[in-house]
């Protein structure tokens, strides 16, 4: 009985970490059918801001939420719900959906595999390696 407390203690302290070694915010550059953008996810606590900003550096998406971290057998997961998304900071509106994905920590890269949940139509799986912006 005893292990198994243990064990479960050591789950919730390695979410703990990763959500601190987390917070701050990440980019990935990307090339798409309108050309260079850049994504952004920001963590702060256990709430997150996500912004699509194109080669003018002019923000086209946004979108924010909060996070639980969770690990799901051999993968790590992370459940972004309450979320709210919009073409700016002052358009958001509120989405009734959740995003599910799987992600790793490594190197100082964040790793994220989107749209693995659920097919959706306009958006096609992928996997991002963010890093660390300064």
């Amino acid at each position: 009985m005893f292990l198994i407390l243990a064990a479960a203690m050591l789950v919730g302290t390695a979410r703990a970490d990763d959500l601190a070694t987390l917070q701050g915010k990440w980019t990935v550059k990307k090339t798409g059918d309108r050309g260079a953008f850049t994504q952004q996810i920001e963590f702060k606590d256990k709430k997150w801001v996500f912004k699509i900003v194109n080669a003018e550096d002019a923000v086209v998406f946004v979108a924010t939420g909060e996070v639980e971290l969770k690990k799901q057998g051999a993968f790590n997961t992370a459940r972004f719900f309450g979320i709210k998304a919009g073409r700016s900071d002052t358009e958001l509106e509120p989405v009734d959906e959740e995003r599910n994905s799987v992600y790793l920590l490594d190197s100082g890269q964040f790793y994220l595999a989107s749209n693995l949940d659920k097919a959706r139509e306009r958006e096609k799986p992928s996997v991002d390696a963010y890093s660390k912006a300064n």
